[in-house]
């Protein structure tokens, strides 16, 4: 962890060094699966040479992410083919070497019209994980689902393994593998059900 405060003037507490092809840099954000040591989301900053060599080494070279000191390796999920970035710079354009840059990589899945087989699921302090997932479903599912199961639909991807919570620092996230298919033979029948006889039930009482 670094916890020195560079030039640029932006603290650096708690954040963890890396290096890519030997690039020194320091992520704020990192969520990875450690099964497969894929990154899945992450957020780096440093010198803007160094920052835009790693970016450009991860995606087109497919190089490793080395976190320090313990030297662990990891690579960006689909060898970082489609990702995509989001940066700010902090400092003189003109002095580029010493210019201060922070940036966020972000996979395919996070695109909006993304496919329901991946979907990156990040806690936020507006929103809960649950209403993150169930906005994803109603953009990317041809279901019809109720809004109001969105508690129920995010336990049961927690339950069924769907939903795999990565490994890492920063905000915490999660990589939901869904398909209609899946949604259709597994979590209708069971909650659906159990929405209809409720329905039944008031209107009984009624």
């Amino acid at each position: 962890m670094v916890t020195s405060q560079p030039p640029s003037g932006i603290a650096l507490h708690e954040l963890v060094e890396a290096e890519v092809s030997g690039l020194q840099v320091f992520l704020d954000t990192l969520r990875y699966d450690p099964e497969s040591s894929q990154v899945w989301l992450l957020s780096l900053s440093g010198q803007s040479t160094a920052v835009r060599g790693a970016w450009a080494n991860l995606t087109a070279f497919h190089s490793y992410l080395k976190l320090l000191p313990f030297e662990q390796l990891l690579t960006l999920a689909s060898g970082g083919l489609g990702w995509r970035s989001r940066s700010a710079r902090v400092g003189d354009p003109k002095r580029l070497g010493r210019s201060w840059e922070h940036i966020v990589l972000l996979p395919p899945c996070t695109e909006t019209w993304g496919h329901i087989s991946e979907m990156l699921v990040v806690e936020r302090q507006s929103r809960q994980p649950a209403a993150t997932l169930m906005n994803l479903l109603a953009i990317r599912s041809s279901l019809p689902l109720d809004t109001e199961w969105k508690e129920e639909v995010w336990q049961w991807a927690l339950d069924t393994g769907a939903a795999i919570e990565l490994a890492g620092h920063g905000p915490r996230a999660w990589l939901v593998r869904l398909s209609d298919k899946r949604l259709t033979d597994e979590f209708l029948p069971r909650y659906a059900a159990v929405e209809a006889a409720a329905a039944e039930l008031a209107a009984t009482a009624a």
